[in-house]
């Protein structure tokens, strides 16, 4: 039995504002958490998302099948994590990473409304 929650859903969108030097070192440490992060079954969506004016600014989107408790006590402190507290730890960001939650707004029955052409290039998981 999965101890997933049905139907719900919760959105994180995190913040990093980096310093140009470091960009190149955090997507690679990024990248590895990625691999292992997206793979998770509680995982629905994970998105790195880079901002075109500043390209030292990203942004996370990551969608989970739990809650927020369960975000901030168990997700957040898998070891998946630990090469980017350690990024943090010796200074590569402009400012404090920040983290946002949401939880989806709408027809749960129905869901997201996705064109196909949005994941060219991505892959289905399941």
């Amino acid at each position: 039995m999965s101890d997933q929650q049905p139907g719900k859903q919760l959105f994180m969108l995190a913040k990093w504002v980096l310093k140009p030097e470091h960009v190149e070192e955090w997507l690679e440490t990024e990248y590895e958490a990625w691999k292992v992060v997206h793979n998770q079954p509680e995982c629905i969506l994970f998105e790195i998302l880079r901002d075109p004016e500043r390209p030292n600014v990203f942004r996370l989107l990551e969608c989970w099948t739990k809650d927020k408790e369960w975000f901030d006590n168990v997700q957040i402190r898998t070891p998946a994590y630990d090469k980017l507290w350690k990024l943090i730890e010796r200074g590569v960001t402009e400012e404090p990473p920040s983290l946002e939650y949401y939880d989806r707004f709408g027809d749960q029955v129905n869901g997201s409304i996705v064109r196909r052409h949005y994941l060219e290039g991505g892959k289905v998981l399941d």
